[in-house]
């Protein structure tokens, strides 16, 4: 390593990072100092002596033709080993004065003295004559590419007298090759006065160029086919200027591209891309000249090859910048030879160069490693981007590639007038986009994270470029946090630049709300979008950035912070935002607490439902502690959204209940929702949860409502509690699910008479208590009520039984009830409570409900009998005191109750009459007087003489019945002993103790119990029970004798009890399943 350079890598680990700089001169110098393209001659070995005899060198395709002045050696470089030798054609005098060889390598052609044409395919041994191309003085020739290997296509013939033709050669067959031509047909399709110097085709052969005097002509063909380019050329061309007319000039045509060179002057021209974008016009060729003659130069990938003048070496050029050449000289050659000429392979890309004695191929590597800097000192950075990507990828390529990008953004930031305050300026279209470009590509390069953020933080610091400089560093920052996502996996990157990012955006959001509601249609916001093409009014543009911000955290919201950007957004003001980005990570909770500090009760709710759908325990929780607020602030929907949710515990929502009935005890008590949502759980979903039931009844009774609405709420406590009643009863509990005590206080404090009466019929069983309340607050109906009520709870279970009076012979209804019914005294004293009441009150002057709606009609016709019944009994009485006392009131209200209590107590028809006669006298004032009611009391004495009666045939029929029973059990046992009870064996009966089908063996039956064995398992079961030691002694003796006696006894024994149910095994029906002391250990693995 030489001293200079040494001095480049001091530079280069000098240089500041914080350079304004973008790239540092030396860092460029030595990436060109250290890598170079080499350019190497390596001799060819041929297998045969050329004699210094070769003459021209032609390759193409891989194809090499060798001419010496009698012999073309052809040999497939794929193949070096397989030479083909052709004898020229003509008389040894004849020379080859030129040739051309097609770009398959399949074709070659030839002209001998000037004016005779031969052809060499490839699979041909022999030249072939050109008849049609006999005079021809072509000097250029111009193939196109053709997939028929059998055909060279149309091709252009250009002449030394200014004439072009069109020509075609197809090969043939070795059978055929003698008859049929090969040349098909020379067209002259174009004649100029000039001189032609060069031909070539272009852009895919669409395009022929004709060099003519200094001038270009060119002709645009659409095929390359002899009607199309005939008809071209009847076309007036188009017409440039290129070398000088009388300039000497070298052509050369190789590929699409033609190269135009003045020796004397270096000027060149050229179509080749590169060049021109150099802007090469004249070559730096150092201090030498270069070769005057065909064949001295060629082009490679990236260079151009001369000759020099004195032919002692090469001069190599680039393309792409006019710095000095590369000078390679050449080698001493055998011989003293000179060098010919040298000729490329533009199909196999590679270069030769040859003497009259000797062939080398000149091989070039690396050709491109450098042409990428070319590229980045012109500014075409895409295309060294594109070489550097297409090399080997080490540290040193990134490097490379680290520069140009540097240097891209920076360029692109400038071209983009970045910094410049003239983005009000129509002019100013498109410039934007450059520096959104410029910045994406820094982000992408090495260049220092701080310096880019501070250089567009300073822009920042400008109120005209705020917006812009915004937008740029939002870009800058994406593509960084893209490479910490997906290459670096940098957590705590991603989340620092997620941060900002999305703080960014919120600001540029809120900046362009900000001009568009000062603005109405602000042009200036369009050429800020990342397009750069179009304008667009403020409100679009806002649109796009909030796309843009939704986007990157649909994008990214897994990996960003969430409680970051929530913050950011909140703190922002932009809860929109993040109602949005709470959605994306399905956040429900956060966008509930949003929507209910704004008071968005409906998509509260809504949100309320997303919860309970993904996940039902914790929406279930936020219910419960959320269950105030939405019941205060929207109880309607809140309470249909409860109704909805199937596994809610309702108890935990009553809390919420009752504070919304403390803040709005105001609204009737129909119109309440959370009357209706306790009832619809009680009545209609069966939630028996005693909380909810009590809590629901106790709403109910304690509900302030207006006068006309207290008998509405009465009934519908009464209907709940009849409602839970009956269930209870139904469904065979033991209590209601409400607290009896705590409601009968209520509705007493509250006065809800109804409800508390049935709470005391129902729950507590106290009839006397419920009447004594009932008759206390003057409602006779509902004592009425309680006494009809205590009837049926006694009598419920009468329907199997006798009734509980019946007729006697004579038709006299004659109680049948004992004399020690449990329930008959409680009865008695209920109804004559109730009828003390009744009578008190007609006494008193005062009304009554009962009596007022009765429908009292005569008692029905007693049965015509001997004796007067209880009914014309009390008929009379009636019928009398209303005879008495017609214009009594008093009388008449008695005579009233009198009659209503009678018709109450035979309203039964299954039930005995509570009330008689003598009950009711007692009660009747001092005025009233029964003298003539003599007769009827000997009846009634007479009532209670026939009961008694009946009760002795009762007796008596019961000792009959005891004694045929007993005659009965006689006969049986009569039956019995005599042998006449048979024992009925079913279809497919079982052993009771084998459980297998009884007759396919001895077996045994006992008719008592029905029990049927084999007898050889009655015989196993004696022989395996404990104690039963003289069955076990007979068996064996029986074994061992087998005499009749012994059989006898055996069946005496087998048939004398069933084993099942004989009194051992009844005794043992008290005894504990599992012995107490053989399993202490099994009893121990069941103590808790």
């Amino acid at each position: 390593m030489d001293t200079d350079s040494l001095n480049i890598v001091k530079s280069i680990g000098s240089d500041s990072v914080t350079s304004t700089k973008p790239s540092s001169f030396e860092q460029e110098q030595a990436i060109l100092h250290f890598e170079q393209p080499k350019f190497d001659l390596e001799k060819v070995q041929l297998q045969f002596d050329l004699r210094n005899g070769l003459r021209q060198l032609l390759v193409s395709n891989n194809v090499m033709y060798i001419f010496t002045s009698t012999i073309v050696y052809r040999i497939d470089l794929s193949h070096p080993f397989d030479v083909a030798e052709i004898d020229l054609p003509g008389s040894p005098e004849s020379s080859v004065t030129n040739a051309w060889l097609h770009p398959s390598g399949q074709f070659l052609i030839i002209q001998v003295n000037n004016t005779q044409y031969f052809h060499l395919h490839i699979s041909y041994s022999k030249f072939k004559s050109l008849p049609r191309f006999k005079g021809l003085q072509a000097r250029f020739v111009v193939f196109s590419e053709s997939p028929d290997t059998s055909s060279t296509g149309d091709f252009l013939i250009a002449t030394k007298d200014g004439n072009v033709f069109v020509a075609m050669i197809k090969s043939h067959e070795p059978a055929t090759q003698g008859s049929k031509r090969d040349d098909k047909y020379v067209k002259n399709v174009y004649k100029t006065k000039g001189q032609i110097f060069g031909l070539s085709v272009a852009n895919n052969n669409s395009q022929i160029q004709l060099f003519v005097d200094g001038q270009l002509l060119v002709w645009d063909c659409f095929e390359f086919v002899l009607a199309e380019i005939t008809r071209d050329f009847r076309q007036e061309p188009t017409i440039l200027s290129t070398a000088p007319q009388d300039a000497s000039t070298v052509f050369l045509s190789r590929g699409q591209n033609y190269y135009i060179v003045v020796p004397e002057t270096l000027d060149i021209y050229s179509n080749d891309e590169e060049l021109q974008l150099s802007n090469t016009e004249k070559l730096n060729v150092g201090e030498g000249g270069i070769l005057n003659s065909e064949n001295s130069f060629i082009s490679s990938a990236h260079h151009l090859i001369f000759m020099s003048s004195k032919r002692d070496s090469l001069i190599i050029v680039n393309k792409l910048t006019s710095q000095s050449p590369v000078v390679k000289n050449l080698p001493t050659f055998t011989q003293g030879t000179k060098p010919l000429g040298i000729v490329s392979d533009p199909i196999g890309n590679t270069h030769w160069l040859y003497t009259s004695n000797e062939i080398f191929e000149l091989s070039i590597t690396n050709e491109s490693v450098s042409v990428w800097y070319n590229y980045y000192q012109i500014g075409d950075y895409e295309r060294a981007l594109r070489l550097l990507d297409a090399s080997d990828q080490n540290s040193s390529t990134w490097f490379k590639k680290n520069v140009v990008m540097v240097k891209q953004g920076y360029d692109l930031l400038q071209k983009g007038g970045f910094g410049v305050e003239t983005y009000n300026s129509e002019s100013s279209d498109g410039l934007f986009e450059n520096q959104v470009k410029g910045i994406r590509i820094l982000s992408a390069s090495q260049e220092p994270f701080e310096k880019v953020c501070l250089m567009l933080l300073n822009m920042h610091s400008s109120p005209e470029n705020s917006i812009s400089s915004n937008i740029l560093l939002v870009e800058y920052l994406k593509v960084k946090f893209k490479n910490a996502k997906e290459v670096e996996h940098n957590k705590l990157r991603m989340v620092v630049l997620s941060s900002w990012i999305v703080r960014i955006y919120v600001e540029l959001i809120q900046a362009v709300d900000r001009e568009a509601r000062l603005q109405s249609d602000a042009k200036v916001y369009g050429e800020h979008m990342a397009n750069g093409a179009h304008e667009s009014p403020a409100r679009d543009f806002s649109q796009e950035l909030n796309d843009q911000l939704d986007d990157f955290l649909s994008t990214n919201c897994k990996v960003v912070d969430s409680k970051t950007i929530y913050q950011i957004l909140t703190d922002m003001d932009f809860s929109q935002k993040s109602l949005f980005f709470a959605d994306i990570l399905e956040d429900y909770e956060f966008i509930l607490n949003q929507h209910m500090d704004e008071e968005h009760w409906s998509d509260a709710l809504k949100v309320l439902v997303k919860m309970y759908t993904k996940d039902r325990p914790k929406a279930s929780e936020i219910i419960y502690s959320s269950s105030t607020a939405f019941l205060i602030n929207s109880p309607r929907e809140t309470v249909e959204l409860w109704l909805k949710l199937p596994t809610l515990d309702y108890e935990r929502l009553l809390p919420a209940i009752l504070s919304y009935n403390k803040s709005g005890n105001t609204v009737n008590y129909a119109q309440n929702p959370s009357i209706h949502f306790l009832s619809k759980l009680i009545n209609e979903k069966s939630v028996r949860n005693p909380t909810v039931v009590n809590y629901y009844l106790t709403l109910l009774i304690s509900y302030p409502s207006q006068e006309d609405e207290q008998q509405a709420v009465t009934k519908v406590i009464t209907k709940t509690l009849q409602h839970i009643i009956s269930e209870t009863q139904s469904n065979s509990r033991k209590r209601a699910p409400y607290d009896p005590g705590f409601l009968l206080r209520l509705c007493l404090r509250f006065k809800r008479y109804q409800p508390a009466v049935l709470i005391l019929i129902n729950d507590m069983e106290l009839y006397d208590a419920a009447l004594k309340l009932a008759l206390d607050n003057n409602l006779s109906s509902l004592a009425e009520y309680v006494l009809k009520q205590y009837d049926n709870s006694i009598f419920q279970d009468e329907n199997g039984s006798s009734s509980a009076f019946e007729e006697s012979e004579n038709g006299v209804r004659v109680t049948t009830i004992k004399l020690e019914d449990e329930h008959f005294a409680m009865r008695k004293k209920l109804w004559m409570t109730y009828a003390t009441f009744l009578i008190e009150k007609v006494c008193n002057g005062e009304k009554v409900e009962v009596l007022d709606a009765a429908n009292l009609e005569s008692l029905p016709p007693p049965k015509e009998t001997k004796k007067d019944t209880v009914q014309s009994i009390t008929s009379t009485l009636v019928n009398s005191v209303n005879g008495n006392n017609k214009d009594d009131a008093e009388a008449l209200g008695l005579s009233k109750v009198l009659h209503y209590l009678l018709s109450l107590s035979f309203s039964g028809k299954e039930r005995a009459p509570v009330l008689s006669l003598k009950d009711l006298l007692p009660l009747f004032p001092s005025s009233i007087t029964i003298s003539n009611f003599k007769e009827e009391i000997v009846n009634s004495l007479n009532l209670y003489n026939n009961s008694i009666n009946q009760l002795s045939l009762e007796m008596q029929e019961s000792a009959d019945i005891a004694e045929n029973l007993k005659k009965q059990i006689q006969d049986s046992a009569l039956k019995e002993k005599n042998g006449t009870i048979y024992t009925i064996i079913e279809p497919g009966e079982s052993c009771s103790l084998c459980k297998n089908l009884l007759v396919d063996r001895n077996f045994i039956v006992f008719p008592n119990c029905h029990h049927c064995f084999h007898k050889d398992c009655v015989v196993r079961f004696y022989l395996k029970s404990k104690g039963d030691y003289r069955f076990k002694k007979m068996f064996q003796a029986f074994r061992q004798t087998s005499t009749v006696a012994d059989k006898a006894e055996l069946d005496a024994i087998l048939l004398k009890e069933c084993v099942l149910c004989n009194d051992k095994n009844l005794n043992t029906l008290d005894d504990p399943l599992v012995d107490q002391e053989q399993n202490k250990a099994e009893i121990e693995e069941w103590q808790l």
